[in-house]
């Protein structure tokens, strides 16, 4: 069950960062859309590599 609970929790951090990344192309300039999908990246996979080990 723990697979569903972190595939749900991706899911919604990819959806977020995706939004995020579509306004970032109007709004913001692509060094700071990067910088920002990185950190969602780090927020979803560092916990999870942690959790997992």
């Amino acid at each position: 069950m723990t697979w569903f609970i972190l595939a749900l929790g991706a899911a919604l951090f990819w959806g977020v960062s995706q939004v995020f990344v579509k306004r970032g192309f109007h709004d913001i300039s692509p060094l700071w859309t990067n910088i920002f999908s990185g950190a969602v990246a780090l927020v979803v996979w560092v916990p999870t590599v942690l959790f997992l080990l």
